[in-house]
């Protein structure tokens, strides 16, 4: 849960205390000692509304590490 706490710490000290959180979308990877690694998504709106959401922070990260 670190991860979301960091997370949270970056939204306010970008966005101060005006901000409401909108839609949230959680991919957690889960790990099993006798596993391959699987993923988890949760998504509580609209499959398509998901989807378009996804391609922006896809488009995102590739913009990142084409920056470093």
């Amino acid at each position: 849960m670190h991860e979301v706490a960091e997370q949270m710490d970056a939204i306010e000290a970008d966005f101060g205390d005006d901000y409401e959180i909108g839609r949230v979308i959680t991919i957690i990877e889960i790990k099993q000692p006798d596993s391959a690694p699987s993923l988890r998504v949760r998504a509580g709106l609209y499959p398509w509304v998901a989807i378009g959401m996804l391609r922006v922070a896809l488009k995102q990260m590739e913009a990142q590490l084409d920056s470093n």
